[in-house]
């Protein structure tokens, strides 16, 4: 039997046609519809040159319904800048300069519109910059699976009070964590989002700022030990290694049950960072002046010690960087390569008290950062220098080092700004550098940290003889798009963004 659809005319103008349907029914489709108002919803109103975000709409009718807008217009006031397509899809232009564009969007003539002012950021752009208390000179930020970081602020170094603050990836702070017998140690992330800080006393948070667990007892010292260059690692499995000066503690991540402890060193000797290798089954921890221990992660049992090159001389806060077979040491003056059963392979030349952790390249150059006139160096291994570069000098560079983002574009924290530099077999030249005003000059400490979507982040400090120099105490994020590099065994100081300490996670 034949179906007989008849147009109507809604009760708020537009007309509307009555479909026959493939199955003998009839559905109403509107003919023209009029929008009372209309408004852009924009995910992010900034987006990097060369990047894109999608925009939407939502519109009203003259009774406050939500309704779709049949036809839509989209503009762009400036299209060398920002483009935008039918669909909202915006994009901005690469090699412009970035800046503010106007996008409008409109349902027709007399109806609804709205704009949303976009900005367009350059590479290497200020994100934000928020100041959290006075910082830490030493370590960097570490982040979350969620994309928070995480840094110590030193409220009270003379009392060794400190605050773990978390921070949203749009600079916003999330929560905050009063801690006690901490200074200059940082944050270290595990793979379910658990926050742990190893000072004098161990510390544990959710990824919400609940405290999980805690460790404030301690066994009686020889002579008080100070919370500071106190470090971490943390596994794959939630197992946490705690290089504590007189005791090395291994725990359960989840609950705080020690796993075992290392032999007390009645020096304090235990104070530099542990580093857990690739397959989880090893972990290489430094006795500062002494030796590289490797240890059997499960048991505590040791499986090889190897002499410190400089043997009395101290070094603070960076661990072995393991990957392609080796283990690049961090000694107090110079760099040590070891295979992994612990046989030595080179020593290098002095640079001075105070080698960073290297940074590993796809190819195994290390690049490294020492605190004199050259302070940024390349070698092919400890004693095969490939360049050095003056002027990118660190402030500290225990506890740091530079990072390596893919495409060979390095990210240092240096005594007069931080840099993102192209390296090359043959030396390193500036990508950018803030201040971008090179009369400017502001003191970075914070070891750089690649974001899961490229952001670069790091901190100033004014804590400690930094105050002598332009400075302040806050965290910074800039706009990046380079991820980690792939191919790097060792990329960064502590490995990865978490600063977990361990190869390849």
């Amino acid at each position: 039997m034949p179906v007989h659809c008849h147009r109507a005319r809604s009760a708020v103008g537009p007309v509307v046609l009555a479909v026959a349907l493939s199955l003998g029914g009839c559905a109403d489709v509107t003919d023209e519809q009029f929008v009372a108002r209309l408004e852009i919803v924009a995910p992010d109103t900034a987006l990097l040159e060369g990047h894109t975000v999608q925009l939407a709409v939502r519109a009203w009718d003259i009774e406050r319904r939500l309704i779709t807008p049949r036809r839509l217009a989209w503009r762009s006031a400036d299209t060398t800048l920002l483009t935008v397509d039918s669909l909202g899809l915006v994009r901005g232009i690469p090699g412009r300069g970035g800046g503010d564009v106007t996008v409008w969007a409109s349902a027709g003539s007399g109806q609804g519109s709205d704009s949303v002012t976009m900005h367009v950021a350059v590479h290497g752009e200020l994100k934000w910059r928020v100041a959290v208390g006075p910082m830490s000179i030493l370590g960097g930020p570490a982040q979350g699976p969620d994309g928070a970081v995480f840094v110590l602020t030193n409220n009270d170094p003379s009392t060794d009070l400190a605050r773990l603050v978390a921070v949203a990836p749009d600079g916003v702070v999330r929560w905050v964590a009063p801690l006690t017998e901490v200074r200059s140690n940082y944050p270290l992330v595990g793979l379910d989002g658990t926050v742990f800080v190893v000072g004098q006393y161990v510390w544990a948070f959710s990824p919400t700022g609940t405290m999980q667990w805690s460790l404030t007892a301690r066994p009686p010292e020889p002579v008080k030990n100070i919370p500071d260059l106190h470090s971490g690692a943390v596994g794959g499995g939630g197992t946490l290694y705690a290089a504590m000066g007189y005791d090395l503690l291994v725990f359960d991540g989840a609950t705080g049950d020690t796993l075992w402890q290392g032999p007390r060193d009645d020096d304090g000797g235990w104070l530099l960072a542990p580093t857990i290798s690739a397959d989880g089954r090893t972990v290489y921890i430094k006795n500062t002046g002494d030796s590289l221990y490797a240890f059997e992660a499960q048991t505590g049992a040791i499986r090889w010690a190897a002499a410190d090159p400089q043997p009395g001389r101290f070094a603070f806060g960076v661990g072995p960087a393991a990957g392609l077979g080796r283990l690049i040491v961090p000694a107090a003056e110079r760099l040590q390569e070891l295979d992994t059963l612990g046989n030595a392979i080179a020593v290098g030349a002095s640079l001075g008290l105070g080698v960073s952790e290297p940074a590993i390249g796809p190819d195994g150059t290390l690049y490294v950062q020492a605190p004199q006139n050259f302070g940024l160096y390349a070698f092919r291994r400890p004693d095969v220098e490939l360049w050095r570069v003056p002027g990118l000098r660190s402030r500290w560079t225990w506890y740091g080092g530079p990072a390596l983002a893919a495409g060979g574009v390095l990210y240092v924290a240096a005594i007069d700004g931080f840099y993102a530099v192209q390296v090359s077999p043959s030396g390193a030249t500036v990508r950018w550098r803030f201040p971008p005003d090179s009369a400017d000059s502001l003191v970075f400490v914070g070891a750089p940290l690649i974001g899961r979507d490229g952001t670069v982040y790091s901190f100033t400090s004014c804590t400690n003889g930094e105050e002598t120099l332009p400075c302040s105490d806050e965290v910074f994020a800039f706009w990046e798009d380079k991820p980690v590099e792939p191919d790097s065994p060792w990329p960064m100081w502590r490995h990865d963004a978490r600063r977990s300490g361990q190869a390849h996670r």
